[in-house]
């Protein structure tokens, strides 16, 4: 998704919801015809595949990079055992 392509992904959880929330790609079963048929489909659309790539960049920047990842679980933390004394941000 970094490299600005579309991706096919199987049905696990964290895959099916990064797909679901970045429009980035395809998740299939885990079925090594339906992941060939997926791949098929995005050679044969370039205009949407190229569109997927576009969202996946652009999804991997805002939401996947280690310094908001980091962000992201900090701020859970503090959430769910609230620290005495801090400043949340």
């Amino acid at each position: 998704m970094a490299l600005q392509h579309p991706v096919v992904a199987n049905e696990h959880p964290e895959q099916s919801v990064i797909i679901a929330e970045s429009g980035a790609g395809i998740c299939v079963p885990w079925s090594a015809e339906q992941f060939a048929e997926a791949i098929a489909s995005l050679l044969a659309n370039p205009e949407e595949a190229e569109a997927m790539g576009r969202k996946g960049r652009e999804y991997v920047r805002a939401r996947r990079i280690y310094s908001q990842i980091a962000e992201d679980v900090a701020k859970e933390y503090f959430r769910l055992v609230p620290m005495p004394n801090t400043v949340e941000q």
